[in-house]
């Protein structure tokens, strides 16, 4: 008997369904401004700083870069707060022979008091920009964010004193925060620093690093965020990236923190296009409302009781964080291996003398499979990608183009998993692809215990769903239960995965179409279970 085609159809149109809605949420940031929060107020108010920040290109040392660094201090003036300038040469700093002219760092800083004895909360960003670039976005929407949020809160009425730091010199050295570190007398006060920063003019404002042991961090961040984007991936992803930001120079100097971006439209990142026109207006405010809310937070924390076990963590569709241990993500290993050693167990049981040798064989050419399909996919991919657009995904082109390449994959393997289902039993097909994913599982667990949920939550809930078809099969149970089961449990590969080749794609650009298709390819494998007829038996192979 086969797969219903009409099961399969109706489970097919929910799953893209589900890959839209996943991508969505971080493809475009929420729309903040509709709120009643003041949230529109609040970004006419950042946008008019915008417009006086991003005026010219101001890299350190440029008449423009003075101006800017007057006009902050002259807005923290005005809201009757104290400014605390911090001035050290850059050769100071670096000890390199190109600054030797005596060019300078200016850090310009102010400090709300709290009611309490704590340590400071540190709400910091650069305001330099790089030469070429007006910095609208790299770093003025962060900047422009702090004033906006500094005008909110000099009441004063936190538990802990609050730090506003305008960063210089991030760009060509972190200057500003070296500086900071190894000389302002503030320094030995902040038990926290949130540092915010852009890779580009769009997308939702990612918290995409912590500090080490950020158990109660995390925490923290949860149960504050307004529409969260997070991973413990980010960071993994970060890490594999030439930037520093900031927040390096106070993780080493062992100053828990955290870090938020946003990186869409990478093509105007340390451009002219980086500018008020491009910035994306909700990019901004959730920036803003990020800000504000980590900052209450942490505002009326005890900051000495911070650091922690790291976890696993990341957000369901910006909707709320789901964080566990290490620990706990260890155990999920081990109960994937359990069931996939039941199910393993039961087929060579049951099935034909050469069904181990074809389930090797089907392992074998799996792994050609990804390899072979991904690089002529891949090839082809990067020929037909515009001029100029390789390194770019910042319009809908681009977006249009990863869309086609992604369905081009669907194809693909839709085609080569039926042709294989004339030679292979649906499970001669899926048990090798659940053992592929197990050992990959093992070795991400082991290197990079913070990514381990993308695999080990989707392997998991596919594992379950294969014990419960059998389970209805075993029993005759009604045919709705099994169409449930074959909606619910692939969603935690639809969600994370989807979101997932987004954020590499945004990481790496269009350049990395091999990784994506590799990726692309992998997630759809563990979907054959559902895809295939229940009982075909393969063709004899020798």
């Amino acid at each position: 008997m086969k797969q219903p085609i009409s099961r399969i159809f109706i489970a097919a149109t929910v799953w893209v369904f589900v890959i839209g809605f996943a991508v969505s949420r971080v493809v475009f940031a929420p729309d903040l401004a509709a709120d009643e929060t003041g949230s529109g107020a609040a970004l006419d108010e950042m946008l008019a700083h915008v417009a006086q920040l991003a005026k010219e290109t101001h890299p350190v040392g440029s008449a423009a870069h003075d101006v800017v660094g007057e006009y902050i201090a002259g807005q923290i003036a005005e809201l009757g707060l104290p400014v605390n300038i911090q001035e050290v040469p850059v050769a100071q700093l670096t000890g390199e022979p190109r600054w030797a002219e005596g060019e300078a760092v200016t850090n310009i800083l102010t400090r709300v008091p709290g009611n309490g004895e704590g340590r400071a909360v540190m709400i910091t960003a650069h305001y330099d920009s790089v030469p070429g670039s007006l910095g609208a976005a790299d770093d003025g929407a962060s900047v422009a964010a702090m004033l906006t949020v500094l005008g909110n809160i000099t009441d004063g009425t936190f538990r802990n004193d609050v730090i506003f730091m305008f960063s210089d010199g991030e760009e060509p050295c972190l200057c500003g925060a070296r500086a900071f570190v190894t000389g302002h007398a503030w320094a030995e006060d902040v038990g926290m620093v949130i540092n915010f920063e852009a890779r580009g003019t769009a997308g939702p404002s990612l918290m995409f690093e912590t500090s080490a042991g950020n158990g109660v961090l995390v925490r923290q961040f949860a149960s504050a965020a307004v529409h969260p984007v997070t991973s413990s991936l980010y960071y993994e992803i970060y890490k594999i990236l030439p930037n520093n930001t900031d927040l390096t120079v106070y993780k080493v100097a062992e100053i828990p923190g955290m870090n938020f971006a946003f990186v869409d439209g990478f093509g105007n990142y340390h451009t002219q296009n980086d500018n008020l026109a491009n910035l994306d207006r909700n990019s901004l405010l959730h920036h803003y409302t990020n800000m504000e809310t980590m900052l209450r937070q942490f505002a009326d924390t005890d900051l000495d009781t911070l650091v922690a076990d790291d976890v696993v963590f990341f957000d369901v569709l910006s909707l709320f964080v789901v964080s566990y241990s290490y620990a706990l993500a260890g155990l999920g290993l081990v109960v994937c291996a359990a069931l996939f050693a039941l199910l393993l167990v039961a087929e060579i049981k049951h099935g034909r003398r050469d069904k181990s040798m074809k389930m090797f064989a089907m392992f074998v050419i799996l792994l050609t499979f990804y390899a072979a399909t991904a690089w002529v996919l891949a090839y082809f991919n990067t020929l037909n990608i515009p001029a100029g657009q390789i390194g770019d995904f910042s319009d809908s082109s681009g977006k249009l183009h990863l869309l086609l390449f992604a369905m081009i994959n669907a194809v693909v393997f839709v085609l080569a998993l039926h042709y294989a289902g004339r030679f292979f039993a649906r499970f001669e097909i899926v048990v090798p692809i659940l053992a592929l994913w197990l050992i990959v599982l093992i070795g991400i667990f082991i290197r990079m215990p913070g990514a381990s949920y993308i695999l080990m939550l989707p392997l998991l809930f596919m594992l379950l769903g294969i014990h419960f078809e059998k389970y209805c099969a075993d029993r005759h149970l009604s045919s709705g239960l099994r169409l449930a089961g074959s909606i619910v449990f692939p969603l935690p590969l639809l969600i994370i995965w989807s979101q997932l080749v987004y954020a590499i794609l945004l990481a790496l650009t269009l350049q990395a179409s091999l990784v994506i298709s590799v990726l692309t390819l992998f997630a759809l494998s563990l979907l054959a279970f559902y895809l295939l007829p229940e009982k075909r038996k393969g063709k004899h192979v020798i």
